[in-house]
């Protein structure tokens, strides 16, 4: 199959025209924080089953809006705009109707609603859970039933609120209710089979998560495997994906004895895992994409034709089964009119699977979106792009790089290097990621990565113990460590960099956000001498605030905190930066959403306290109507301008001296 760029006859081209081919080595241009952290212009683009229609998101007034492309007439319209949040999480439920929901304040809560695309009648299929369980009509999306005309599957409180909460079919015409049964404590990640009958979940008991199916809708439930030792929080070992249409296999993610991960069939009627339909070299399987309706690995029955993208330390690939979209892929990756040296996925389809949106992006180019019909004659078309402010020539490549930790513990990650910096020291920027259990960068486009690099500093994102993606052994390894044996892992980075050559020992600072706000905390006051600045954004100050967050949500909650992070009071005191806040001898810029659901305000109100009592040199930025991170573009453009303007005055002085320090001391280990 030969793909060729068609002519946008249909009007596609909503942004911006295509850019021209780049100079091999285009000087670099400051590139305004704005073209980082503006709205994304085309997001989450999903075409209707019947091929005819495609829904995306995109910004206005500053706030994403719900639209409808019509690939038949070319005629754009809005579906539906909020003036206090943004729209998120759009499915199709039928030919003419969309599901959505939107978050107003930052707490994680968000209400559902759906549209008529002909009538554009809006209805409100569940509120958000309003302080006080059960003060609310709320609802979290289970299984959207592709199959069912009138009905999704959720989990929440029954209608009109009340405290008792079970799992339902909503109605998506009168918002009733229909329990099918109380959700039992500590269960989660419930599945229906292809019939909308409940038949696989995950319960915690004590300090396991165990892995549960049901033979039919009758059966009783039967343990397919499980995690012990209080990691089941943050990491699985099974992940159920969709019932095959003979509603009798199940397809599941399974880890394997030496971390690598492979897709089966489980055989929910004999117990038998059969063999693996696709195995793992190392690392994980990143996402497998089923068909239209989840029946069935992209358009053969029972069959193993789906894509898994396979993510590893070491590189990221894609492997097909069926044929016929193997040669799609193939056709994709040589197409000329496609950006070279970029990965091509496809995000959405039609149910016959001859209508696609395929996504094409790399670290160094913002995802854009094409539409590819295989109806009649073969057309790719650009429907838009994510950024069309960014330019991928005045980009800088993420590195895979190792180092080893001084245990001997080998700890993977990503180098951005600036434009320039061969032969010279420059300043670096460490970024360890939030979670942290269970989660860890990618090689991807990253606006942060971005920004640090255009204004001349190295980024480097350490994927340290504890991180997922390399096996049950490394996450354990952090069991117990903040900010010890894990915040050693980011000292010995720093001074791998250092060692490397390409970074200025005094112009180093420490950058994250939520548990890489706590290491950027604790980077502060624990190695002191490490950093000349240091930059928390949602971080936790206090561990104890984290249990008494852990400890709502039950006995999987008390379990995970104990054995991951710990509940002995001398541990939790002698590892909260709160505690130690005289030691700080460098600036430090702070950013906190007020309705934080995960990170409390308070971590920031006694880390202030304390800030203000041994007269620390600080800036902070206290967000009204933000959570876990700031979303709304203001607020997100605010942040990153005053990050910024923080950096430029601490971190890019040559000298690097901004306050007289001691001696360093790079060798001295973390607190713990």
């Amino acid at each position: 199959m030969k793909i060729t760029l068609a002519p946008c006859v249909l009007g596609l081209a909503l942004f911006a025209p295509v850019l021209a081919a780049a100079p091999v080595e285009p000087p670099a241009k400051r590139i305004p924080v704005e073209s980082f952290f503006h709205s994304s212009e085309m997001v989450q683009p999903r075409l209707s089953p019947d091929g005819k229609y495609v829904a995306f998101l995109t910004p206005v007034d500053k706030r994403l809006t719900l639209m409808l492309f019509d690939l038949v007439t070319g005629k754009m319209d809005s579906l539906a705009r909020s003036f206090d949040a943004d729209i998120s999480g759009i499915f199709w439920k039928g030919n003419d109707k969309i599901i959505f929901s939107g978050d107003a304040n930052g707490g994680e809560s968000r209400a559902i609603f759906i549209v008529d695309i002909h009538s554009k009648v809006i209805t409100c299929l569940s509120e958000v859970l309003h302080e006080g369980r059960g003060a609310a009509a709320f609802a979290i999306l289970v299984d959207p039933l592709n199959f069912d005309p009138a009905h999704i599957l959720v989990y929440g409180s029954s209608a009109g609120g009340g405290s008792t909460f079970g799992l339902f079919y909503l109605n998506i015409f009168t918002a009733d209710r229909g329990l099918i049964g109380g959700a039992e404590p500590e269960t989660d990640g419930w599945g229906a089979d292809c019939a909308g009958d409940v038949r696989y979940r995950m319960r915690a008991s004590g300090l396991k998560k165990i892995y549960e199916v049901c033979t039919d809708a009758k059966s009783p439930w039967k343990t397919v495997g499980e995690v012990d030792e209080g990691v089941g929080s943050s990491y699985d070992s099974i992940r159920f994906l969709s019932f095959a249409s003979d509603n009798r296999r199940l397809y599941t993610v399974k880890v394997q004895a030496d971390g690598s991960e492979a897709l089966y069939a489980y055989d929910t009627l004999t117990g038998d895992w059969g063999q693996p339909l696709f195995e793992t070299k190392s690392g994980g399987i990143y996402d497998v994409k089923l068909s239209w309706d989840h029946s069935r690995l992209n358009g053969v029955e029972y069959g193993p034709e789906g894509l898994g993208i396979v993510s590893s330390p070491e590189h990221m690939e894609m492997k097909w089964f069926n044929p016929r979209l193997e040669k799609i892929s193939k056709a994709l990756a040589s197409a000329g009119s496609l950006p070279p040296n970029t990965i091509k996925t496809i995000v959405s389809t039609d149910k016959d699977e001859k209508v696609f949106v395929i996504a094409v992006h790399s670290d160094v180019h913002p995802a854009e979106f094409y539409l590819l019909d295989l109806r009649g004659r073969t057309q790719l078309v650009l429907l838009g792009r994510t950024n069309s402010l960014i330019d991928p020539a005045q980009l800088q490549p993420m590195k895979e790089i190792t180092y080893q930790s001084r245990d001997g513990l080998t700890i993977h990650g990503y180098l951005t290097l600036p434009r320039g910096a061969a032969g010279r020291k420059v300043p670096l920027v460490i970024n360890p990621h939030g979670g942290p259990y269970g989660i860890r960068d990618y090689w991807s486009y990253n606006p942060e990565v971005q920004l640090l690099a255009n204004r001349g500093y190295a980024v480097l994102q350490p994927n340290y113990r504890g991180s997922g993606g390399y096996g049950l052994d490394f996450l354990k390894a952090g069991r117990h460590e903040w900010g010890a044996k894990m915040q050693d892992d980011l000292t010995d980075g720093v001074k791998w960099a250092i060692d490397q050559d390409f970074a200025d020992p005094d112009r180093i600072c420490i950058y994250g956000a939520s548990y890489g706000g706590y290491a950027a905390l604790a980077g502060a006051v624990f190695t002191p001498d490490l950093y000349c600045c240091a930059v928390n954004y949602v971080g936790v100050s206090d561990i104890g605030l984290i249990a008494n967050w852990q400890h709502e949500y039950g006995q999987g909650g008390k379990a995970f905190y104990k054995e991951m992070i710990g509940d002995d009071d001398a541990l939790i005191a002698a590892h909260s930066p709160v505690n130690f806040v005289e030691r700080i001898r460098i600036p430090t810029l702070h950013a906190y959403g007020e309705n934080d659901p995960r990170v409390d305000i308070k971590n920031w109100t006694e880390l202030e306290s304390a800030l203000q009592k041994y007269h620390k040199t600080y800036e902070y930025i206290r967000q009204e109507g933000e959570g876990h991170g700031f979303h709304h573009e203001e607020a997100k453009i605010n942040f990153y301008q005053h990050l910024d303007a923080f950096l430029a005055k601490y971190l890019a002085p040559a000298d690097g001296h901004v306050f007289s320090k001691e001696p360093k001391v790079i060798e001295m280990p973390a607190k713990g």
